[in-house]
């Protein structure tokens, strides 16, 4: 997924506080991701596809609702769970990010993770057919949106909620608040995706197709001081 500028610098800030050793606590700035990631994954998740497949303005209002209630939790968890930590807790965290935000060229970076197989396959052979003219299964493609949006919860989110200790308390609200994401997607899922046209569940298709690209023999460079990476056979999103 195409990084915003805004989420590349605030990636880089973060990972510089964690390195040079900073007296401030980098909770906060690490908060701040959250709330550009949740930005960016319901704009190019969500909205970008919905604008360009021209949905009506009762579907837009549906999908603007579903995505401010995930930036809403992403955000809230986000403070809960990481603003008050010290930055001895947090450097497996600045790791993990220097890991998965990489300048793939020179022009952007890109927040990714290694797609499953299968999964690809599901996501260009419903490519293939949309390109060849042949009809969609809307239950497919709506499930196509929720793994996705499953998968980006799992390795943006939850992954860096696995590199803190956290007691009885955080992990009650983490379960609360992927409940509350999860719920909205479902009626998104009902209310929106299910009644797509066939010609708006083409857009959606060929919009995450584009999502998808293969790092075989990309160097992907990490951002950070001297952070560098090299991944071969990946498939990121």
């Amino acid at each position: 997924m195409p990084a915003s500028v805004e989420l590349e610098q605030q990636v880089e800030k973060f990972i510089y506080g964690i390195e040079t050793g900073s007296p401030l606590s980098q909770g906060p700035e690490l908060v701040v991701i959250f709330e550009w990631l949740a930005r960016d994954v319901t704009r190019f998740f969500l909205i970008e596809p919905a604008a360009l497949a021209e949905l009506s303005p009762m579907q837009m209002k549906m999908l603007n609702v579903s995505s401010a209630t995930i930036n809403k939790v992403a955000v809230k968890l986000a403070n809960k769970l990481f603003k008050r930590r010290d930055n001895q807790e947090l450097h497996a965290v600045a790791h993990y990010w220097q890991s998965i935000c990489s300048r793939l060229d020179e022009n952007r970076a890109y927040v990714f993770y290694p797609m499953e197989p299968e999964f690809d396959r599901r996501i260009h052979s419903a490519l293939v057919a949309v390109r060849a003219g042949a009809d969609l299964d809307h239950n497919e493609v709506a499930d196509l949106l929720i793994k996705l949006m499953k998968d980006v919860l799992q390795h943006f989110f939850l992954q860096t909620t696995e590199l803190v200790e956290m007691g009885n308390i955080g992990r009650v609200m983490l379960n609360l608040g992927v409940e509350s994401v999860e719920k909205a997607l479902i009626i998104l899922l009902n209310k929106v995706v299910r009644h797509l046209t066939p010609h708006q569940f083409r857009v959606f298709v060929e919009h995450y197709a584009q999502l998808s690209k293969k790092l075989n023999e990309k160097p992907v460079v990490g951002l950070g001081d001297n952070a560098s990476l090299a991944l071969t056979g990946l498939t990121a999103v």
